[in-house]
This record gives structure tokens, sequence and C-alpha cells, in this order.
């Protein structure tokens, strides 16, 4: 999956934006690679 970049996101509601931050922290041992992908653009 891919998630361009996108300004729209900052748009989102509170907590539409938490839902998806608890969903991909749910997720995050079927996604080893967010982390790090996370990690790398914030470096």
């Amino acid at each position: 999956m891919t998630i361009e970049a996108s300004s729209d996101y900052q748009q989102l509601l509170a907590t539409h934006a938490l839902a998806a931050i608890v969903k991909l922290e749910a997720d995050k041992a079927d996604l080893p690679w967010f982390d790090k992908a996370i990690l790398e653009r914030i470096e």
C-alpha cells in the first residue's frame, strides 16, 4: 500500500486522525516496514 504525501491529510478531523493512528498501531505487528518508513521520513 502506498500513501502519497498530501496536505489534504492536515484537513482530517482530529477524531479521524486519531482513529487512523489507533488502527495503524493495532496493525503494526503486521506492518514491520511501517515504523521504518515513518522514521526515515522524520530523519
